[in-house]
């Protein structure tokens, strides 16, 4: 319901690394995570509503992050 997307690749995965965007706290998505051994979580947040903003700490406790977004 808040239109967060996981970009997963072959590569990606076999670094462990996954792209999220517009992060969402979901169990749905914590579980798929950990399913594919994921280690670190580029974050891209495309706008600055409550329920993605919310997203980046959950995953930030649980993976090693990097957050893209505009500066402003």
């Amino acid at each position: 319901t808040s239109n967060m997307y996981v970009v997963s690749s072959t590569a990606s995965r076999e670094q462990n690394t996954i792209l999220v965007v517009d992060p969402n706290v979901t169990d749905l998505a914590q579980r798929y995570l950990q399913s594919l051994g994921t280690r670190t979580v580029l974050i891209l947040l495309m706008h600055e509503h409550y329920d993605h903003t919310l997203g980046i700490p959950w995953l930030q406790r649980q993976f090693s992050c990097k957050l893209l977004c505009h500066k402003n």
